[in-house]
């Protein structure tokens, strides 16, 4: 199955701290989604995507 892919502006620090913080085989999105699981919790993606539609539903 193909994934929706996006390109998102951060700046050249950041992608360096990204770099430093990721190990060899990780890809920017994966160190992004391990960071956003130790901010809210395993598991977490999909309960902020479900929060995200409900308020675009409201």
């Amino acid at each position: 199955m193909s994934e929706d892919k996006t390109t998102i502006v951060i700046n050249t620090q950041t992608r360096q701290t990204l770099r430093h913080v990721g190990r060899k085989y990780q890809t920017y999105d994966d160190i992004i989604k391990e960071l956003l699981e130790q901010k809210y919790g395993k598991g977490s993606l999909s309960s902020v995507k479900l929060r995200e539609s409900k308020k675009v539903d409201n």
